[in-house]
This record gives C-alpha cells, structure tokens and sequence, in this order.
C-alpha cells in the first residue's frame, strides 16, 4: 500500500510538474509578449488600455453616400477597399499633367499636354466641386474592432479622386481661371479631409501623398494671408495624427496579427542554441505574439519620434537602426527592416509639411510685393524643423525671391523620401522663384 501510495505521490508531482510547465510555456509563448507590449505603451504615456476606451468608430455619412452617387459621372465604381476596380479612360491623361515638372516661378503651361477629358468636363467638374463644398466631409465606414477584413476606403479611388481635382486646378490656372481652381482644391481637400481619421498609419500615409499632390497647384493661388501665421499647433496636430495611427496599427496588430517571419525548426536545432532559438522563434512568429512584438515595436518608433530634437538633424536613424537590431535579435526576425519602414512614413510626413511651409511663404512673399511691403529678417521662423528660420532674399523690382532654409537638417536635403526637384524651389538658397509681373492698378 505504501509502495503504491509512493508511485500515485510520484505520478501526481509528475503531472502538476508538467502542468507547470505548460503553463509556463503558455505564459511565455502567449501573455508575455502581449503584457511586454501594453507595458512599453504605458510607459510612453499612451496606455493601450485608455486608447481603446477612447476609440470611436468611423460611420459613413450621408455625404459618402451622395459622393458615390456624383462620381459614376466620372466613371468611379466604388469608394470601398473590394469594390470593382475604377479603370478611368482618362488616367494617362492625369498622369501626364502630374507628371510634367512644373516651372521654378509663377505660372503654369500645359500647352503641350492633352486636356481633352478635363475641357469637356470643365462645367460638369465645377458642379461636382459645388456639390462637395456644399456637403460635410465624407466618411467611411471603418471598425477595426470587427474582423481582420473589416471596411475601409479605397485609397487607390481616394487617390484617383484627388488626381482629377489637382490636374483640373492646374487646366484652370493655365486659363486663367483662378477662382475655379480655388474650388477645385477646396474639393479636394474636402474629399479626403477624414482619411486619415481614426486610420491605421496606411490611411495617414495616403492622406499625406495627397496633400503632397496638391502643392504644384496650390504655390499658384493667392494666398489668404499676408502674415506668417504661427502654424506650431496644426503641425503638432498631424504629428499626432500619425502617432495615433501608430497606436492603432500597433492595437490591429495585437487583436489581428500576421505572421511575419517563420523559421523551420529542423534549421534551428542544427545551432548550439537551437531550443533557445526555437522557443523565441515561436513566441515571435506565432500569429498572436508576432503582432504584440510589432506593437512593442511601434511603442518604440512612438518614442523615437516624440524627440523634436532629432528634427534638427537626421530624424532619429541611429534610434531607428537600434530598433532594427533589437528586434531582429530578440525577437528572431533576422534583418526586420520594420524600423526603417517606419522611419521612411515619418520622413515623408515632415518632408511634405515642409514642403508645404515654403508653398506658403512663397505665396505670402508674391503677396508682399504686389503689396509693396518690405520683409524682415527674422519674421519667418519654421513651424516644420525646431529653432530654423527661412532666409527670403528679395528682388523686389526683378520680381524674384530665394529661400533658405537655416540650419538646414539632412533629412530635409537627402533625397530618400523625395528628390529635390520636388521643392517648389531648392530650399538653399541656390534657386529664385520668379513671379509674374505687378498685377494693373
């Protein structure tokens, strides 16, 4: 009976040894990735808990619902991610205009570009834009909280959208036509304005291309004002905006992740640290702790990119590269790149709000001259990159300006995101804007 008793005793502490270390291995395989990544966002500040309270999900409006009506006229099928592809008859056309680098000056010539398409829809796309600007934004249908395929717009029909507004403002200034141009841009800022609300960072980016697009025609209209506005809050505002879509990005990877990389295990055993190896392969790769090491991840590209300092240099890309090594090596990914994809979306986001605050100083100084007013020195800080200031060089009866950007950081200079012909004009100085002559008194 003893001896019997010993063996149920021996039996039983062997199966709770073993439930101990399944339990372990669950802990370690399963929770503690997901508990390593809520702890790093609550860390920077942005408990992934409070974030979700906070979410609210994006529901489509009657706007959205009157836009896919208005834009059959202009052979748009769908606004959604899955609906029928939108195969417009007119795309090399539009291409075609955006294509053609605009002059280093005031003025835009298409002379010999075909606006067939454009011409014949002038009147019928000065109705549309009334009709857009008559209505709220449009918004979409979006809940990440659904399934992995839940609804989203289509950015590609996003993106055509905007193309035909941007190319059909460039036809108009080309005629003259400033005012409808105007509205063309209006609309097209109006159409796209909740893109990147409560988005994932795919959202921000398209958003950010199509702010992007607008620029060549946008540097041609009057502007609104003629006194270098303190923007610091607005630039703060999308800087968020792409933090936020970072959260989130980082909450789908969490409730909905991927496996990213995969290594067989017969490859791992063959190293000296095959089941070390292994096991951390596992926790990586697996389709739930995969997705919290991402969102860790993106905690720490949050964190990068909270430091303004790094603006004045060269964006954070030791940090980022840290972040590269880091997970490649802790979390078996290999050579990840993830850091440098991020750090590449964050780039283009500066990139073109600065080109957008020299759009705006080169419409507020051809403002200054029809004004005749003079220009100080000091009087145009930049809102883009911390503690630089741009240096306007005025040639006041050769009707010509340069603008330098100092200091100027590397990353605004490089080429990775941008080439530099994509400036409105080069930002050092090298180059003058030439404007059109006084208009008559």
């Amino acid at each position: 009976m003893m001896v019997r008793n010993f063996k149920m005793r021996k039996w039983a502490i062997r199966v709770v040894a073993v439930l101990v270390v399944i339990a372990a291995g669950w802990y370690y395989v399963y929770m503690r990735p997901t508990r390593l990544a809520l702890q790093r966002w609550a860390e920077i500040g942005r408990p992934m808990p409070e974030f979700e309270a906070a979410f609210r999900p994006m529901v489509e409006n009657q706007s959205l619902r009157e836009l896919k009506q208005d834009v059959k006229a202009f052979e748009f099928k769908g606004l959604y991610r899955g609906d029928p592809s939108s195969n417009l008859s007119y795309v090399n056309e539009i291409v075609a205009i955006i294509s053609a680098k605009p002059q280093v000056g005031d003025g835009i010539n298409l002379e010999k570009l075909s606006t067939t398409y454009l011409d014949a829809h002038s009147d019928a796309l000065a109705q549309f834009y009334q009709r857009i600007l008559a209505r709220d934004a449009p918004s979409w249908n979006m809940d990440q909280r659904t399934d992995a395929d839940y609804s989203q717009p289509s950015y590609i029909a996003s993106r055509q959208m905007s193309q035909l507004c941007t190319t059909d403002a460039r036809r108009r200034i080309a005629r003259g036509d400033i005012m409808g141009a105007r509205e063309a841009m209006r609309a097209c800022s109006r159409l796209t304005e909740n893109l990147d609300q409560g988005s994932n960072l795919v959202g921000v980016m398209i958003r950010c291309a199509i702010e992007g697009l607008m620029l060549p025609a946008e540097v041609q209209l009057p502007t609104e004002t003629d006194e270098w506005v303190d923007r610091t809050a607005e630039v703060e505002a999308k800087r968020e905006v792409f933090r936020r879509a970072l959260q989130m990005t980082a909450w789908e990877n969490m409730h909905r992740p991927q496996v990213i990389y995969s290594k067989s295990a017969p490859a791992l055993f063959m190293d000296p640290q095959g089941w070390w190896k292994w096991i951390n392969t596992r926790s990586s790769t697996n389709p739930r702790t995969s997705g919290a090491n991402l969102a860790r991840m993106n905690a720490g590209v949050v964190e990068i990119i909270y430091q303004l300092e790094y603006l004045k240099t060269d964006l954070g890309a030791a940090k980022f590269d840290m972040l590269d090594a880091e997970f490649s090596t802790t979390f078996g990914y290999g050579d990840s790149g993830q850091g440098s994809n991020f750090q590449r979306a964050w780039h283009r986001q500066q990139i073109i709000m600065l080109f957008d605050e020299e759009v705006r100083l080169i419409r507020l100084i051809r403002a200054r001259l029809d004004q005749g007013r003079p220009i100080k020195p000091d009087e145009f800080p930049s809102f883009v990159v911390p503690d630089a200031h741009w240096m306007v060089t005025l040639d006041a009866e050769g009707r010509k300006a340069t603008f330098q950007l100092s200091p100027m950081p590397a990353w605004a200079i490089d080429g990775t995101v941008a080439p530099m012909d994509a400036y409105p004009v080069q930002p050092d100085g090298s180059q003058s804007w030439q404007y059109a002559p006084a208009p008559a008194k």
